[in-house]
């Protein structure tokens, strides 16, 4: 019956592989390879491979040739277990290994093939099967200082593998948190926040049991001490709300143990944090009197008097050897005004033209090393502008959420997501709490903001239901709306 069904579909199969018979009948191949090898051949010459017939890719800014469209999710759906392991094990095996750590070759990897694999992850028993995989490939990117593979990893593995046991949760964590901690990094801001929301993706999707039971051995080993560094202060915090709430779900907030308070001074060496009287409330006894005895000193006690001068400093140069003199105050690795200094030009409706030039080679020389310091000076004197102002007015807040926003959106000098996480977790006092909710708020409703909402929104009214069934989504919706 097996021969008699292959050889009614044998003439067919070639020239019809967006019908689901051609992947039934694959199904019923089994493991033999010269049955199995004109299905391979047509689904790559179709959707993964490159060929020299390839034009290029025309919403890309650069040349990529190849297959733009993935894999269909509708043909996906009608593979058997057994083809989707064999679709992706040859493409990692043919595609990957073989030419992406060859620069000559990166044309070979097409997005078509990049999409395919990544929507082949989204099926447990491919994740499963590729992840050990995935991870040996990591640490060989990581190892090469190979940062666009490290993109692309990062991007998987944040919005495409979800079910990550515990033990490579926390190896994926070691690794790339030793990109962060690296100063080759540097320069690559998208490349830093693709890993930073990896890292608070990895971190807040510990289960409690196992995050309870596993961190006393991964801290004994050394290997989440490599994870945190000096420079991810909020990937420090979030993980110690994790391990609290480990503490509350498993029913264990009343008894105190060793590993948690000398993992607590760990991290405090590292970055110098604390918490709001509402989150200590809420946190394992022990570990609310642990920071109650351990206060912090206020490093931005003065940032207001500060960013007072450097704004004097700044709209007072008005000669070139004084724009000069600017640019090297303000790239000094001990200040972290710039942003704060550019937010009050803002508010104030400065002419931003004159002072062009010398933003921009003062941000050229910032991106040369991390922005987590210049994020943070913000934060606060943000809070600090909001907190301390008499008079809290409807148009005030508005003020600052419009020049926020047009920080993020029409500059394209701070990222957005990144500032609010900082802002919500800076440690406030009960009134003052509010007003991180109300700027929040202001800036929602900020008419660029709400510009961007909208035209997103009409974007996404246009999506069809059945969009599992469309061919080259990304082309059509993706790239439009960035256009």
């Amino acid at each position: 019956m097996l021969s008699t069904t292959l050889k009614s579909l044998e003439d067919r199969k070639l020239s019809s592989i967006d019908d689901y018979r051609f992947y039934i009948s694959w199904n019923l191949v089994g493991n033999d390879p010269k049955l199995n090898s004109p299905y391979m051949d047509t689904l790559f010459k179709v959707y993964i491979l490159n060929s020299s017939q390839s034009i290029p890719t025309s919403h890309m800014s650069h040349n990529v040739y190849g297959p733009s469209e993935g894999i269909p999710y509708r043909s996906l759906d009608a593979m058997s277990a057994h083809v989707k392991c064999l679709v992706a094990r040859q493409y990692y095996s043919e595609v990957i290994s073989k030419n992406l750590f060859i620069s000559s070759q990166w044309s070979m990897v097409s997005p078509g093939g990049v999409e395919s694999f990544a929507r082949l992850l989204a099926f447990p028993e491919v994740e499963q099967d590729r992840l050990k995989e995935l991870l040996n490939l990591t640490e060989t990117i990581i190892n090469k200082n190979w940062y666009l593979g490290a993109h692309l990893l990062a991007e998987l593995f944040t919005f495409r593998v979800h079910r990550i046991p515990t033990s490579i949760r926390a190896q994926l964590l070691q690794q790339f948190s030793g990109i962060l901690a690296s100063p080759l990094h540097a320069g690559h801001p998208q490349l830093h926040c693709a890993i930073q929301n990896l890292l608070l993706n990895l971190i807040l999707q510990f289960n409690c049991t196992d995050l309870y039971n596993q961190v006393p051995k991964l801290i004994d080993s050394k290997m989440l001490q490599s994870v945190f560094t000096k420079e991810s202060e909020e990937i420090n915090k979030v993980f110690i709300l994790c391990i609290a709430r480990s503490f509350i779900v498993t029913g264990s907030e009343s008894m105190p143990v060793p590993w948690c308070t000398e993992f607590l001074s760990y991290i405090m060496q590292l970055t110098q944090h604390a918490w709001s009287a509402s989150t200590l409330e809420t946190m394992p006894t022990f570990m609310a009197d642990w920071y109650r005895a351990h206060p912090i000193n206020d490093v931005y006690r003065d940032i207001r008097a500060r960013v007072d001068d450097d704004y004097k400093k700044l709209t007072n140069s008005a000669s070139l050897a004084n724009e000069q003199e600017i640019v090297k105050h303000f790239s000094q690795s001990n200040n972290t005004t710039c942003l704060c200094v550019f937010l009050k030009l803002t508010i104030e409706d400065r002419p931003l033209r004159s002072y062009i030039n010398t933003f921009y080679e003062i941000f050229k020389n910032l991106l040369s090393r991390s922005m987590n310091g210049h994020y943070r000076t913000l934060a606060e004197y943000i809070l600090r502008e909001i907190t301390l102002q008499q008079n809290h007015s409807q148009t005030f807040m508005q003020k600052y959420a419009d020049a926020v926003v047009l920080m993020a959106t029409r500059y394209n000098i701070i990222q957005l997501d990144r500032l609010l996480l900082i802002l919500f977790l800076r440690p406030l006092e009960e009134p003052k709490t509010p007003y991180v909710h109300i700027l929040f708020y202001f800036m929602i409703n900020s008419s660029t903001l709400s510009e961007i909402i909208r035209d997103f929104s009409n974007i996404a009214k246009s999506i069809p239901c059945d969009i599992w069934s469309m061919k080259n989504f990304h082309e059509k919706f993706h790239c439009e709306y960035h256009k």
